[in-house]
């Protein structure tokens, strides 16, 4: 009886392969950390440092935490007053630019597998994440953060971050053009696309020309199935699941404005969106403070671009509020605390 050799020289093809990937990784592994962290996003290196020290509370973000505003005296973010106004505590900030609520999602798989997790997650929700503006863009899409934090593990130190970092894996899930011709829809109206909106910005000093893009910005109407609520809603319960207290807000916007230029519509869409996120967070557990339209318009600097960024005056207000709720007693059941634009 005769053999055939072809299954012994598949197997033995199929093991010299597996060994010159294991070889490829390993030297991978090697040059990127001999060549220090180059190429992992600094805050990733801060969490695993948070991790290793521990830290009572986490401060999620995006630069409406860390940014200040022209003409401030006192220019530190949100997150550095809250951390400064609780020497007593341990606070790690999260947060970069235009951070999106799937990359909170991320972090909070980690934290709840933390040996030493946070107390309390502290989780601001920008109205403006959910428009095609933010959530479509190609280079918000996080999706290098994502991926080296869902594969948080020593066989992802040891062979997957090696190939996101030198750029063997593709990581742009939306290109260019496909952002731009992204619809736009005020309500259950069509508004162009994404493109009609990058061409055409608005005049400083000309409100009626704020108009159609305050609507672009918030003007949507949020379902419960869009992917970053779902990605928000999945965060609470994990950090729920593990007993860490979720602390969440929705950003202020400049909604005086808003309502100015554009009118009634735009307080009826910022006020349906805000009542259909809360209605989601509360069931997975962390009913969101509704402070969307707790600034007047002098709280805000922005030229052509709009943006949630606050004077020191408006984030002193906003960090006295937190630290009153970071300083109170948990409550038993944080989905059962009220939403309201007026607490604490």
């Amino acid at each position: 009886m005769t053999l055939n050799p072809q299954p012994r020289r598949a197997t033995h093809l199929l093991a010299k392969m597996s060994v010159a990937m294991i070889v490829v990784a390993a030297g991978q592994w090697t040059i990127h950390w001999a060549s220090g962290s180059s190429g992992i996003p600094p805050e990733i290196i801060a969490l695993d440092r948070y991790l290793e020290d521990g830290t009572d509370i986490v401060y999620f973000g995006d630069s409406t935490v860390v940014e200040f505003v022209s003409g401030d005296t006192d220019e530190r973010g949100l997150a550095q007053m809250v951390t400064d106004a609780l020497p007593s505590k341990r606070v790690a900030t999260l947060a970069h630019y235009a951070y999106p609520p799937e990359v909170f999602a991320a972090y909070a798989t980690v934290l709840t597998d933390a040996p030493q997790p946070p107390k309390t997650v502290i989780l601001p929700i920008n109205l403006r994440c959910f428009s095609p503006s933010w959530y479509r863009r190609p280079d918000w899409q996080f999706e290098k953060e994502k991926f080296l934090l869902r594969n948080h593990n020593a066989f992802a130190r040891a062979v997957l971050r090696p190939l996101v970092v030198f750029g063997y894996l593709d990581l742009v899930p939306i290109s260019p053009s496909e952002y731009e011709s992204t619809p736009v829809v005020f309500g259950e109206s069509a508004a162009g696309t994404v493109s009609d909106y990058q061409q055409v910005l608005p005049r400083p000093g000309d409100d009626s020309s704020y108009s159609a893009h305050f609507m672009f910005e918030y003007g949507y109407s949020l379902s419960e199935d869009h992917p970053q609520l779902v990605a928000l809603s999945d965060a609470v319960k994990q950090l729920r699941s593990a007993g860490i207290e979720t602390i969440s807000y929705v950003t202020p916007i400049d909604f005086e404005r808003g309502e100015a230029v554009v009118g009634a519509a735009f307080a009826t869409r910022v006020r349906e969106n805000v009542e259909t996120l809360q209605r989601v967070l509360t069931r997975a557990g962390s009913a969101p403070y509704d402070w969307s339209r707790r600034m007047d318009s002098d709280a805000f600097d922005y030229g052509v671009r709009i943006q949630e960024h606050l004077d020191e005056t408006a984030r002193t207000e906003i960090k006295d509020s937190l630290v009153e709720l970071l300083s109170s007693e948990p409550n038993s059941d944080p989905g059962q605390r009220p939403a309201s634009r007026d607490l604490p």
